[in-house]
């Protein structure tokens, strides 16, 4: 199964497509959703603590902050997506050497201000 997303998805892109090994289950909107994300939140942010949102909110700045910065992780996540399509988590595990760089210098770049 082929799955198309269409619209914003990812930088300068407006489509997306995924092949899929199982059925997509589209369900109603569940009221309890923005509690259970929450919850979910609380546990992640217990166990990961503090940095990892700093983390997070960093590398984030600094792909705002940088468009080259930024057409790099498009191609790094497009290469790594292709490689690794049914890998999920050797598709993040490929990205964290390129996430720890890019936070290296963005935070060097915040302490010389």
């Amino acid at each position: 199964m082929i799955v198309i997303i269409n619209g914003p998805c990812g930088i300068g892109k407006t489509s997306v497509a995924w092949e899929l090994r199982e059925a997509v289950v589209l369900a109603a909107y569940d009221p309890a959703w923005p509690e259970r994300y929450a919850a979910e939140w609380d546990q992640i942010e217990r166990v990961l603590g503090d940095l990892a949102l700093a983390d997070h909110l960093d590398f984030r700045d600094a792909l705002r902050a940088d468009a080259e910065l930024r057409q790099q992780y498009q191609a790094l996540k497009q290469t790594l997506s292709e490689q690794y399509r049914h890998e999920r988590a050797r598709y993040s595990e490929s990205k964290s050497a390129f996430v720890e760089e890019a936070l290296a210098r963005w935070r060097g770049r915040k302490n010389q201000k």
